[in-house]
């Protein structure tokens, strides 16, 4: 009995073993986490045939910009980071024949040419940034109405040396109690002798120049206001969108002469329309107005003729020109020219611009040139 139970016992385990799965030797395995196992979508997609994958687009990086400039320069329309509320200086400068080149007269933001005596014309430049000028000169001697004309822009004047008597700029100054530099009395160690133009012949008067930051140092020293409370109003405004529709003025002709055309008074400047920087290049003494620091031709976005009453003092050949109440004029700009008024209440106020209609001139952004002409001078153009 016994030997049947193991029989039957064997063939059962024989059987057991025939009917299981045979068990293949494979290498062990690493567990996944099932957060590692699910990939996300994007890698998902990145998965499928590279035929048919589209490539991943990244937008392009925008370089950083700076937001715009929330102030207008109000003297040149230029767009401004800062607001400008320092006190301008007007700088005398020689336009005499002999004494050219002028140097550094391209960075004033407004030039102004005016008779001073014997048909010649003098130069003065309303500067914001006398500091970045290092080279300014030459510097000559104040006439009276060149006075009038920095105070239109409560500026500190500077000069070298000035005309007296009874309509003298000497007597002018000390009556408007005006802050002024002269470089012929205690200032004279602040301006320098251009030794350059000394050895190649130009005469000492010729030779009298100025390091912008010195003359601000000397303000300092001397008390005067460097810097308003609130900005000062020039008169001025700026759009270049809205550009002039005039007569065609390619060239300009502006003539200091007395009596209406050419003669004795011979002294013009003339300006050349350049449509690529759209200024006009100034011209004068039969050859290239042209700024001694750089080589480079003066060149100004906005051209203006006034025409005020002049006349030559009794006793002296000083020309005396009547700077307040009103007058006519020309302004040019990206070559075309039109008929302008002007207009001024007293000496301590801008000079208003108004067309002949009475809407106000907006000027081109950029520098400008201002000649005070007689009354019965010529301006020309074509």
């Amino acid at each position: 009995m016994k030997k049947t139970m193991i029989l039957t016992l064997v063939i059962a385990l024989a059987l057991l073993c025939a009917c299981s799965p045979q068990v293949q030797d494979v290498p062990p395995t690493t567990s996944t986490p099932a957060t590692q196992m699910q990939a996300p979508a994007s890698t998902a997609a990145s998965s499928a045939p590279a035929e048919t994958s589209a490539p991943a687009t990244q937008p392009p990086t925008q370089p950083p910009t700076e937001p715009p400039a929330p102030y207008i320069h109000p003297l040149t329309g230029e767009p401004s980071y800062t607001q400008m509320t320092a006190r301008p200086f007007a700088v005398m400068l020689n336009n005499y024949e002999s004494g050219m080149p002028l140097h550094g007269s391209s960075e004033a933001d407004i030039v102004y040419e005016a008779l001073t005596e014997g048909g010649w014309t003098r130069c003065m430049g309303i500067y914001s940034d006398l500091a970045s000028v290092e080279n300014l000169g030459c510097i000559r001697s104040a006439r009276r109405h060149f006075v009038n004309l920095a105070i239109a822009y409560d500026a500190i004047y500077v000069h070298f040396g000035r005309s007296t008597g009874k309509v003298g700029a000497q007597e002018y100054m000390q009556q408007m109690g005006w802050d002024h530099i002269d470089g012929i009395d205690k200032a004279y160690s602040y301006f320098y002798e251009n030794t350059n133009r000394l050895n190649s012949g130009y005469s000492l008067d010729a030779s009298h120049f100025l390091v912008g930051q010195r003359a601000i140092d000397y303000a300092q020293r001397q008390g005067f206001a460097l810097q308003r409370d609130t900005p000062f109003d020039y008169g001025l405004r700026f759009d270049d969108e809205n550009t002039i529709t005039g007569d065609t003025a390619n060239t300009l002709t502006v003539w200091f002469n007395e009596g209406g055309k050419p003669n004795k008074w011979h002294k013009y400047t003339k300006f050349t329309y350049d449509e690529a920087s759209k200024t006009y290049r100034s011209f004068q003494y039969g050859k290239d107005n042209i700024d001694g620091n750089t080589g480079e031709i003066i060149s100004y976005r906005n051209v203006l003729a006034l025409k005020a009453p002049t006349k030559k003092n009794d006793t002296t050949t000083h020309m005396i020109i009547t700077l307040e109440g009103s007058g006519t004029g020309y302004y040019a700009c990206g070559g075309q020219v039109i008929p302008i008024k002007w207009s001024r209440n007293s000496v301590y106020d801008p000079f208003t611009y108004t067309l002949e209609d009475g809407t106000p001139v907006t000027f081109g952004v950029g520098k400008t040139y201002i000649a005070i002409i007689p009354t019965n001078a010529t301006v020309q153009w074509e």
